[in-house]
């Protein structure tokens, strides 16, 4: 049965919400906005504001009510905050957005009594507070957020049996002079956080980290005592301020420097006696002494050592020798030499740099990591050919029962290559000889299958298995040209075999090269375009760093179907891809959705993005996306042509640069 104020709010509902979808739709003859103004934002934050007014004058007093319209207001407070601060405030439009998003199901849960009352009370309270003063950092404002919908969360989520952690007590007490009672404080506020929805990802979270911390308590002898002592009050000082809301945000930023250093100490101490580590175990004792004073200066340089020593050594990639046919090994060796000679420039350069301000912006240490970058890509490169030549894919951690031969259609190649892998000695000849390597690993790739290309072949065999709705849609973007798709790339593939047989292959087969390379930008972009679909706006959602309305989402995505269509029409006809319309697609695909997750999965995880890995680590750059997508809904709907058009240009600069960051790292 319906509750009374279930059916107030509806009324109250239609009311507001007729003069403000009035007020959205109609364009009247007003002059354009300025461009680049957030008109979206600024209606939704009216929209919602007039509904939040209408909402309170009906309460009553009644705690549902009141804390329906506290939702409202809070989502507009966002957007407003978000206009006014322009780049900045991007992340606060994408959690406003996911309030307007989860309103009609918070309004049901708050109006069918599902929230109970104390806590319906609790909760508007909080989140009218909120709305009158947003804080200014972002972290601050996220668990703000967590702490206002505690009450909503809690009441609306399943809880569920938290996986066991380790005792951080229990391990502080293995070390003498180290007091343990602020950890054990600390395992009790985890323990509690993990009780309650809401909490347990930031709980999992802060525990991860002391943990990882904790391991400077256990630093090698190297590291002189007193810095070793240093860091142990440092990392209780910090754990003792964590339960302190006060100091929270400071403790949490020191010790997930501790936890860096920590790593990089690991890093540090499994180097073989030598030089190279008598020299390195000096610099990060410098290093781990200047946390206590310029504990900023010390993260950004331990980054930049962790980043200088995670480059691998030939010694990693030696495993795949034994999959390598002769034609390719004395090139390999040669490779391999190079690999050890730039990861050896690159720990140098970086030692030296340590004491910088910011070592990864030194063109010293940016020209040392290009160079070890592109002597391992041309091992990589060599891996390819040797793949290709024997038709065998390596497997790490396993070798062939005999060395592979090469294939007889690609016998040919063997003098040349055998040429080249002396030619790497001789400093003259070098550079060409990486080049034909280069040019010959190309071909070789795209001999390999392509994204996309398994799928698209089961979909055109009815006896794959795929199911009619994902066959459907591979049609759709295909324009029914699957088939048509295929044959041309196993006809350029066959051109580039025939080629790879007779006198200059990289010659002869430069012509198919480039139309496989066309097919496989298509692919590509084929596949992340069934990806993104197949999941649809719901599945989006369902990440932490995404939130689009489905107006934006049609702004977005809306024409991808035809636009795949077309584009397979004219790739087909030999003409060039417009790989750069398919970037926003391609990003989307690769951020982690879950179509299980709970709804309320995106605001809990906003107290605990991790911003130092993927998607986290370009949380603003796709909240910036999101916020593009939703005003240039708008700006078609007012017939804003230059408006629309600049925006679809920024959205696809802000992904091919948040791509090109993926690649880079």
């Amino acid at each position: 049965m319906r509750s009374i104020a279930s059916d107030w709010l509806a009324c109250v509902l239609m009311l507001a919400g007729a003069p403000a979808a009035g007020q959205l739709l109609d364009l009247g003859g007003n002059p354009a906005p300025v461009i680049d103004t957030s008109t979206a934002a600024s209606e939704l934050a009216s929209f919602l504001e007039a509904q939040s007014t209408e909402i309170a004058l009906y309460a009553q007093g009644q705690p549902p009510l009141t804390c329906a319209a506290s939702l409202r207001s809070l989502a507009a407070a966002l957007l407003r905050d978000g206009q006014q601060r322009g780049e900045e405030g991007a992340g606060r439009l994408l959690a406003a957005r996911t309030l307007v998003r989860l309103l009609p199901d918070l309004d049901a849960a708050l109006t069918e009594g599902h929230v109970p009352t104390p806590m319906a009370r609790l909760a508007a309270e909080d989140l009218s507070q909120l709305a009158s003063s947003l804080p200014g950092a972002q972290a601050t404002l996220d668990r703000a957020l967590r702490d206002a919908l505690a009450p909503l969360t809690n009441s609306l989520v399943p809880a569920h049996s938290p996986p066991p952690l380790a005792s951080l007590a229990a391990a502080a007490q293995n070390f003498s002079g180290v007091d343990p009672a602020p950890f054990a404080r600390l395992d009790e506020l985890v323990a509690a956080g993990l009780a309650w929805p809401s909490h347990a990802p930031s709980a999992a979270r802060t525990h991860d980290a002391v943990a990882r911390a904790m391991r400077v308590l256990a630093a090698p002898g190297w590291l002189p005592a007193q810095t070793r002592q240093s860091l142990a009050a440092s990392l209780t000082r910090a754990v003792t301020d964590l339960a302190d809301r006060q100091t929270a945000d400071v403790a949490l930023l020191q010790i997930d420097h501790i936890a860096l250093l920590a790593d990089l100490i690991a890093q540090v101490d499994a180097l073989h006696d030598g030089v190279l580590r008598r020299a390195t175990t000096a610099r990060v004792a410098t290093l781990a002494h200047t946390l206590e004073t310029d504990p900023g200066g010390a993260a950004r340089s331990a980054r930049a050592l962790l980043v200088v020593f995670s480059a691998p050594g030939p010694e990693v990639m030696e495993r795949m020798d034994p999959w390598m046919p002769t034609a390719v090994r004395v090139a390999l060796g040669n490779e391999l030499k190079a690999v050890e000679e730039a990861r050896q420039r690159l720990l140098s350069v970086g030692l030296e740099l340590q004491d910088r301000s910011d070592p990864m912006v030194e063109p010293a240490l940016l020209s040392a990591l290009r160079g070890h970058r592109q002597a391992r890509q041309s091992v990589l490169d060599l891996f390819a050919i040797g793949a290709m030549l024997t038709g065998e894919k390596p497997i790490d951690g396993q070798s062939p029962r005999s060395r592979p031969r090469v294939l007889r259609e690609f016998r040919r190649l063997s003098t040349p290559l055998l040429e080249a892998g002396r030619d790497l000695t001789d400093p003259a000849k070098a550079n060409q000889a990486r080049a034909f390597i280069a040019s010959l690993a190309g071909i070789a790739r795209t001999l390999e299958p392509f994204p996309g290309e398994p799928g698209l072949r089961d979909a055109g065999n009815p006896g794959s298995g795929m199911s009619d709705s994902a066959r459907a849609l591979w049609n759709a973007l295909t324009g029914d040209r699957a088939g048509d798709l295929l044959a041309q790339i196993d006809q350029a593939r066959q051109q580039v075999r025939t080629a790879l047989g007779e006198e200059n292959p990289v010659e002869r087969a430069a012509d198919a090269v480039v139309e496989l390379e066309r097919l496989h930008a298509l692919l590509r972009s084929l596949d992340a375009a069934h990806d993104v679909l197949s999941g649809g706006l719901e599945a989006a959602n369902t990440s932490a760093c995404l939130e689009l309305s489905e107006h934006a989402w049609n702004a977005g995505f809306g024409e991808t179907t035809q636009r795949a269509a077309d584009a397979t029409a004219s790739v087909l006809q030999h003409n060039a891809f417009a790989e750069a319309d398919f970037r926003l697609l391609r990003l989307v695909a690769l951020i982690p959705t879950s179509k299980t997750a709970a709804q309320f999965d995106a605001l809990l995880h906003l107290g605990s993005i991790d911003e130092s890995t993927w998607p986290g680590r370009q949380r603003a750059a796709l909240a910036a996306i999101c916020r593009n997508l939703e005003e240039l809904a708008s700006a078609r709907l007012r017939g804003e042509t230059e408006r629309a058009t600049r925006l679809e240009d920024d959205t696809r600069s802000r992904a091919t640069h948040v791509l090109e960051t993926i690649a880079s790292n």
